[in-house]
């Protein structure tokens, strides 16, 4: 159990930053273990709340796609490229509407 209030802290901790769309650092790696729990099943891991797990996956969404351009080098318009990612972090922002209701 001191591992999930371990959790929660570096969550609470990782909530309090102020990141913005620019920052596209990966999630620190004790909060991998979130995703992973997401990943496997799609249920929500220890009763954490939405509104901060969202955080995390918004902030593995930039990473991942700062990542795959640096990869690929996306070569179509910017404005379809910028689109796509407001339209992908828009669902996720949908999520945290739902759960407040």
């Amino acid at each position: 159990m001191a591992e999930v209030e371990q959790l929660r802290k570096s969550l609470d901790q990782f909530c309090s930053l102020k990141i913005d769309d620019t920052n596209t650092d990966n999630i620190p790696d004790d909060l991998q273990v979130v995703v992973d729990k997401i990943s496997s099943n799609g249920d929500m891991p220890y009763d954490l709340e939405w509104s901060q797990v969202s955080r995390i996956i918004r902030q593995r969404v930039l990473y991942c796609v700062a990542f795959m351009s640096e990869k690929q080098k996306y070569e179509g318009p910017l404005d379809e490229y910028e689109q796509t990612l407001k339209n992908i972090l828009a669902r996720i922002e949908i999520f945290v509407k739902v759960s407040k209701n």
